[in-house]
């Protein structure tokens, strides 16, 4: 839109027909070129600012790997403060270490835990009462 116009492409009338037809004339052209000079000022402002970083929705690798190497690059100089930077990342990459070493300790321990022994209960009833229990309990293991 202009700037000095608040409202544009107004239709008073009672055809929707018409009205749609007015709207691909005038409003679906403006619009596309509305978006894309948007997104062309936008791009040119982050690159005035050196600010280009990569957007999530566009290239979520892309975008993972930029912070990954973000967070290498300030752990070689101090890891507690690339720490404190970037949780995120931090918590992230310790998150997939210990992944790792879960994997690989369930590989080596052969994945499987061994069957626990059974156990029955018996119930034994005494003649002779015993203090502050009634139905002393024996366990037994098979």
């Amino acid at each position: 839109m202009t700037e000095d116009i608040l409202f544009d492409n107004l239709y008073i009338g009672h055809s929707p027909e018409d009205a749609k037809k007015l709207a691909e004339q005038t409003f679906e052209v403006k619009k596309g070129i509305e978006t894309e000079a948007k997104k062309a000022e936008e791009k040119a402002e982050a690159e005035e600012a050196g600010d280009i970083q990569t957007i999530f929705k566009e290239d979520p690798v892309g975008f993972i790997r930029e912070k990954v190497l973000e967070f290498v690059e300030l752990a070689k100089i101090d890891p507690v403060f690339a720490a404190k930077a970037k949780p995120e990342v931090a918590g992230g990459l310790g998150l997939v270490v210990l992944f790792f070493i879960g994997a690989l300790f369930s590989l080596v321990s052969g994945g499987s835990s061994p069957k626990p022994a059974a156990v029955s209960l018996i119930f034994t009833h005494h003649r002779h009462r015993i203090p502050n229990t009634h139905c002393p309990l024996a366990i037994q293991e098979d």
